[in-house]
């Protein structure tokens, strides 16, 4: 069905789905990038994936809540939220690629 001629829900529909994919698309890059970085072994990588998926998706969702005015922050602080948590998050995975 062309873009063009979605309406109504169907159009939300689609475009949760086309974000999905595009956060899929960016979570695997994350995913190749960061096995590589820390030496996981392919196989090895089901809490890669998640938190891969956990910072694509929520930072976007976040970003279009801030977007929205939802959360009252300048961006630089934002970016440091961001920034800060993912960091802590990426940090936690050589202990985690185990389980």
């Amino acid at each position: 069905m062309r873009r063009d001629r979605i309406g109504g829900r169907d159009r939300v529909a689609y475009q949760r789905l086309r974000c999905a994919s595009d956060s899929f698309q960016l979570a695997a890059l994350l995913i190749e990038q960061t096995r590589v970085l820390l030496d996981i072994p392919a196989g090895d990588d089901t809490a890669l994936t998640a938190l891969a998926l956990l910072i694509t998706s929520g930072a976007a969702e976040l970003i279009v809540v801030w977007l929205d005015g939802g959360l009252p922050v300048e961006r630089p602080v934002l970016i440091r939220i961001v920034a800060d948590h993912v960091v802590e998050m990426v940090g936690r995975l050589p202990g985690m690629t185990s389980s």
